[in-house]
């Protein structure tokens, strides 16, 4: 989990604490309704792709301004941190489907509640919507400061490994560490990041391929090598021999 430095909003007032009980409850109902809640929306699930923006998927937009909360088969954002980039995020997660293969969910909250561990959470909130293979989800809670990259336990050896998990995590982490943060560059940098190492598992995979067949190459030729030198050592002739039996024909008037 990467830590962000806390948003400084002022004393909170009686008002806000109501406001932010609200948001959380209807964050829950949507999560439910979307595929993030604990019984999986099996539509969403099925889809065959990544939608390439909001109006092309199945979308809420709630509310006005910074209170608005947008919902799309691949992003849930309640505190609005995406605002007007939601359709260009849309189009990156598109393209990166297409890319790489990968899939990815983006999760922004305000808080990930009292759990202990958000890793943990985040992936079973993950596994709880039957992910299809190659699946990302970056989840943020603005307000603790946290963010999260999780891989679905149904993806390839390359992008559930720990070591890939913290290099997307860190490029996601880069564009907010600044004064204004820079939530849709966070986004887009991280599925930057995941066709990168993509690439690079595709030629390091090509890389063993090709080492391995030149090693079963080298080995056949030793071995027939090796062949050959135990026929000669024992007098054995490679090349076939003639018939005793059989002679060229006379000219009779030799």
């Amino acid at each position: 989990m990467a830590r962000m430095n806390r948003r400084d909003d002022g004393p909170a007032t009686v008002v806000e604490g109501l406001v932010s009980v609200t948001r959380t409850v209807l964050v829950i109902v949507l999560l439910m309704a979307f595929g993030f809640g604990l019984t999986p929306y099996r539509a969403y699930a099925d889809d065959a792709s990544p939608t390439a923006s909001p109006s092309s998927s199945p979308s809420n937009q709630q509310g006005s301004g910074s209170d608005s909360i947008t919902v799309t088969s691949n992003i849930t954002d309640t505190e609005n941190l995406l605002g007007d980039s939601v359709s260009a995020v849309s189009d990156k997660i598109a393209a990166t489907h297409r890319s790489s293969g990968v899939t990815v969910k983006l999760l922004y909250l305000s808080t990930f509640g009292d759990h202990a561990k958000p890793e943990t959470w985040a992936s079973q909130v993950l596994e709880s919507t039957n992910p299809k293979p190659n699946t990302v989800m970056l989840a943020v809670a603005s307000n603790d400061g946290s963010l999260v990259v999780v891989v679905s336990s149904n993806s390839d050896e390359w992008l559930k490994s720990r070591k890939t998990a913290d290099l997307l995590s860190a490029a996601a982490l880069k564009p907010i560490m600044k004064d204004s943060p820079d939530w849709a560059g966070s986004a887009m940098a991280m599925m930057t990041e995941i066709d990168t190492l993509k690439q690079t598992s595709t030629s390091t995979m090509t890389s063993r391929v090709g080492v391995i067949v030149l090693i079963v190459v080298l080995l056949a030729l030793a071995l027939l090598v090796a062949v050959v030198l135990i026929l000669r050592r024992r007098g054995i002739s490679l090349r076939p021999r003639r018939s005793a039996g059989r002679h060229a024909p006379r000219d009779p008037t030799a």
